[in-house]
């Protein structure tokens, strides 16, 4: 009877009703991106769907921002620059491009991270939006530090080789950066530059697993005191 009740207060919230939509957007996106991209062949033609499902998730991310005016154009003009970017990359005689797109990419992902997390914090929702919060946020912050640890390795090369496997090989350093989020910093350092990002993944899973834990624990209690009420 009380979740019922919570349900139907957060149906009357604009703000949460707003949440929930946005929510479902992210998952529908973030979950084949993650389960195809990186098992995508290494041939050349299939660099097209890499840059496809980058593009909905710049659309998606954006349109999660659009309550935020600034956010929402600076989301528009890193999207607009990256997409061009990575587009033009799949001309193999310009495939060094994407990994300039993929600078661009991160830089959206760690402000749609950003963004995510704010509206997390203030959220006061059912413990199925906390659940999708985490999803999302352990996603893209996965994404994100996979994404850093394929630049990172690129910048640790002493000389450019087989760019035609950038895009297969930006979706296996999407699972790594998934894997480290989730697990902890179980990876091979090869340089100071990785070690600095396995850190910094390490630790954003683990306070991301306490605020999710925190926010379970304030739920229960709001259940809880509004069970004594209706005693």
């Amino acid at each position: 009877m009380v979740l019922i009740s919570t349900k139907t207060e957060e149906s009357h919230n604009p703000e949460e009703i707003k949440r929930v939509s946005d929510l479902s957007l992210l998952l529908m996106i973030l979950i084949p991106f993650v389960v195809i991209v990186p098992v995508i062949p290494t041939n050349f033609g299939f660099r097209s769907v890499v840059v496809l499902f980058i593009v909905f998730l710049y659309a998606i991310g954006i349109y999660c921002m659009r309550v935020d005016r600034k956010r929402f154009l600076t989301g528009c003009i890193l999207a607009l620059i990256s997409i061009e970017l990575f587009f033009v990359s799949l001309w193999q005689a310009a495939s060094i491009l994407f990994i300039l797109g993929e600078v661009i990419f991160l830089i959206f992902l760690i402000y749609l991270v950003q963004h995510l997390v704010t509206d997390y914090i203030n959220s006061h929702g059912s413990f199925k939006q906390i659940i999708s919060y985490t999803i999302i946020l352990a996603l893209l912050g996965g994404m994100a530090c996979g994404t850093g640890l394929h630049l990172a390795g690129f910048v640790n090369r002493t000389g450019i080789t087989d760019l035609s496997s950038l895009h297969s090989s930006f979706g296996r350093a999407i699972t790594s950066g998934i894997l480290l989020i989730l697990r902890g910093g179980d990876i091979t350092v090869s340089s100071p530059l990785s070690g600095i990002i396995i850190m910094i993944g390490t630790l954003s899973g683990f306070l991301l697993l306490i605020v999710s834990i925190g926010k379970i624990v304030v739920l229960f209690e709001r259940i809880r005191i509004k069970e004594e009420e209706i005693r």
